[in-house]
């Protein structure tokens, strides 16, 4: 149509719904595009972001709205209109539906095609012999688990989790909180204290046994 300001052209596989690739082409045709001021152009120029706010909806996969004419993804357009630069319920809701949920986390993974695609987080299992995707891999005293380091960010460890040395010497990690078993040093007052009472225990048992001879 020549009429329109853009055209987005989407390539996808219909199963899925998996978005392959898309092309945006702006129409200059005859046409003056610009940065618009707030309140919008009056002179017949079509403001730039205006439009691209509205092809990039189409680039993820949104269709058109058919209610909300105030909506971004609404089909038609006025030259030197500014409202669509910014997302109203209608589309938030598209947008939520087609990209529903999300990580509690984040990570960076290998780019696929190099090795395995993994993407793990703190706490989850892994194997020792493999470097987990997040950072580091642990026996943290019930099985091996994905962990990161903590000491220029403490605040990086999700919740359940707090930032602690697993041992003497050892740098920050995130550590689970209230459960588990951590390495901690041992005094030389409480170990005295502990061979005392072995000691005492191992004295009452042998009375005992002479006793009952």
């Amino acid at each position: 149509d020549p009429r329109a300001f853009a055209l987005t052209t989407t390539w996808f596989d219909v199963p899925t719904g998996e978005i392959l690739g898309a092309d945006i082409e702006l129409n200059d045709e005859r046409r003056t595009w610009a940065v618009c001021p707030e309140d919008g152009c009056r002179d017949g120029r079509i403001d730039l972001e205006n439009v691209v706010v509205h092809e990039l909806g189409h680039f993820f996969g949104l269709a058109h709205s058919p209610d909300d004419a105030l909506a971004t993804m609404w089909a038609c357009a006025e030259a030197g209109e500014t409202f669509k630069r910014t997302l109203e319920a209608d589309d938030r809701e598209g947008w939520c539906a087609i990209y529903a949920g999300a990580l509690e986390s984040t990570c960076s993974p290998p780019p696929e095609g190099e090795l395995p695609l993994r993407c793990t987080f703190v706490g989850d299992d892994c194997a020792e012999t493999e470097p987990a995707a997040c950072g580091y891999c642990e026996d943290l005293g019930s099985g091996p688990v994905c962990t990161i380091p903590c000491e220029s960010d403490p605040d990086v460890c999700p919740d359940g989790f707090a930032c602690e040395p697993l041992g003497p010497g050892d740098a920050p990690r995130c550590v689970a909180t209230g459960c588990g078993c951590r390495v901690t040093s041992r005094s030389p007052r409480a170990s005295w204290a502990f061979a005392l009472l072995a000691l005492a225990a191992l004295a009452r048992r042998r009375r005992g046994s002479q006793r009952r001879r």
